[in-house]
């Protein structure tokens, strides 16, 4: 356990911690983030109460409308948040599940663009055969979301 989950657990932080990734539990723990953390959550509304505190980057993919979420990038925006999309979630899925994926992605990279939202796409592999090469993450970004060569590499990012 690291030294941050060990204070937050000692505060009563109810928030799970992942490889620095804190996943919001309750609308409670909203209350309760370290300056500068890197938040998910299932729901909307308690990340945009994150985005209210300054969080070093937000994950709307497990919100199933994430991509329908305007509201939500325009106050990234304003916040001056980047939003962060996992890649590696992606290598995961089977074909239909991934093909639904692929084109969430792609609709809510559009939004962003559209509202000039700053947006990360991240991989963070967790095992060997997980692990890809920026030019590759490049390609997919260009092929499957629509973004130029440029645009792909200015956002992908390899934990």
């Amino acid at each position: 356990m690291s030294d941050s989950s060990k204070t937050l657990r000692k505060k009563g932080v109810g928030v799970h911690q992942k490889n620095s990734v804190i996943f919001l539990t309750s609308r409670a723990d909203v209350h309760r983030l370290p300056p500068h953390a890197r938040v998910e959550s299932e729901h909307i509304e308690w990340l945009k109460e994150a985005l209210r505190r300054h969080p070093a980057s937000v994950n709307p993919t497990r919100v199933p409308s994430f991509h329908r979420e305007n509201g939500f990038v325009q106050l990234a925006k304003e916040a001056r948040v980047s939003i962060e999309l996992p890649l590696t979630s992606l290598l995961h899925l089977p074909i239909g599940p991934r093909a639904r994926r692929l084109y969430k992605y792609r609709r809510f990279l559009s939004l962003c663009l559209r509202l000039n939202a700053a947006f990360v796409l991240v991989s963070e592999p967790q095992a060997k055969e997980d692990e890809r090469s920026a030019r590759e993450w490049e390609s997919v970004a260009v092929t499957f979301f629509g973004l130029s060569r440029e645009q792909a590499r200015r956002v992908i990012r390899i934990l």
